[in-house]
């Protein structure tokens, strides 16, 4: 009997080691919280989507409404979502105030995709989206899903003032990468909005933006683009949902 209890004591801390050097990202799983519930999805080359169970936008494509296709904006296209000041100081904030000042200061990969998915017709935010890399380097690896709630339920507090041409698809897209350390002070430019679904003029990360040229934030309603490949799976299950591609760099 004394053997038996003492493997399986044995067991029970080999498991709970293992467990513990998985960190809560290392693969496709749910993971509950109180009274809600996030998915994170893995696939093979380890860029984590996380979300809410509730979401059903997460893989969906953008549709014109008028003509029942993807949306695909192009250069000097009407605006989706009007600037205004607040936007960008705003959403970095909510950001940067959701860590930790451990978390900001460790040392590792430390650039978050978030992604709003906005309604058309109202402006509200409908649901978040969350991007970033399934690595131990990853500052994200052990960040409890606390901290992305907290930040979905600040988003869902924010309400943009959407365009006629908006009201045409089916929701708009306005994603960015940031590291959470990272805060915006300047007032928004007059210059024109471009598509393409991200903040920065070429798609890449938004920083270093001391000298007061920050670029304009992106809103579309387009699908993200980039370096592709298939998604594993609908919502991660394979059941229920339209799938567009994943890239694997942050959108």
């Amino acid at each position: 009997m004394k053997t038996r209890l003492l493997f399986t004591a044995c067991a029970l801390a080999l498991t709970t080691q293992v467990l513990g050097q998985d960190g809560l990202y290392a693969y496709t799983r749910v993971l509950q919280g109180d009274g809600y519930a996030y998915k994170c999805d893995v696939p093979k080359y380890k860029l984590v989507t996380l979300y809410n169970i509730k979401n059903e936008r997460t893989y969906l494509y953008c549709m014109d409404k008028r003509t029942g296709k993807v949306y695909s904006p192009k250069w000097g296209d009407p605006y989706l979502i009007e600037p205004e000041e607040w936007i960008l100081p705003t959403c970095y904030s909510i950001v940067n105030q959701a860590f930790s000042p451990e978390t900001k200061a460790k040392d590792g990969q430390r650039l978050l995709g978030i992604t709003l998915y906005i309604d058309p017709l109202k402006g509200n935010v409908m649901e978040v989206r969350f991007r970033f890399l399934s690595d131990p380097e990853s500052i994200f690896w052990d960040v409890p899903t606390t901290v992305f709630r907290n930040m979905e339920l600040e988003f869902k507090k924010l309400k943009f003032k959407v365009t006629e041409e908006a009201q045409n698809l089916n929701h708009v897209l306005f994603s960015w990468d940031q590291d959470p350390s990272e805060t915006i002070k300047y007032t928004l430019p007059s210059t024109p909005l471009n598509p393409g679904g991200s903040i920065g003029g070429d798609g890449g990360p938004a920083t270093d933006w001391e000298d007061g040229t920050a670029p304009t934030p992106h809103f579309t309603g387009a699908a993200p683009t980039g370096q592709e490949e298939e998604s594993e799976g609908s919502n991660g299950d394979g059941e229920g949902l339209e799938t567009d591609t994943v890239p694997k760099t942050l959108p």
